[in-house]
């Protein structure tokens, strides 16, 4: 029971993420802050945390489902205007989800690595 406690709190933690990105993502269009900088990586650092191997499966699938929208909400801050530490610790941890054990979290995690070296070049 603690389990699935656990996971749905996690899925609200997703979904709170995913509201606060939009409203991030439509105030940072036009113009940049250090606030909105900061948001942005401590958004960035929640989801990338509920990728680790303590977390189910499931949880880990939607958090990589959700970063690649959190990856094409912040595109230019990613590739364009931003410095490289946030897009360098995404690779990382991305990277890591390819040693996973489970093989749909490697084929995800591929995905969105494919994704963003496209977006890159």
């Amino acid at each position: 029971m603690d389990c699935h406690l656990a996971q749905e709190v996690a899925l609200v933690v997703l979904e709170c993420i995913q509201i606060i990105s939009n409203q991030v993502s439509l105030k940072t269009k036009y113009n940049t802050t250090k606030y909105y900088d900061a948001v942005f990586v401590r958004l960035l650092n929640l989801e990338l945390e509920l990728l680790s191997e303590n977390w189910p499966e499931t949880i880990r699938l939607q958090t990589l489902a959700a970063l690649a929208v959190f990856v094409n909400l912040f595109s230019s801050r990613f590739f364009h205007s931003g410095p490289l530490d946030c897009l360098s610790t995404l690779v990382k941890t991305l990277l890591l989800q390819l040693n996973s054990r489970i093989s749909r979290i490697q084929t995800s995690a591929a995905a969105l690595l494919q994704l963003i070296l496209k977006r890159w070049i």
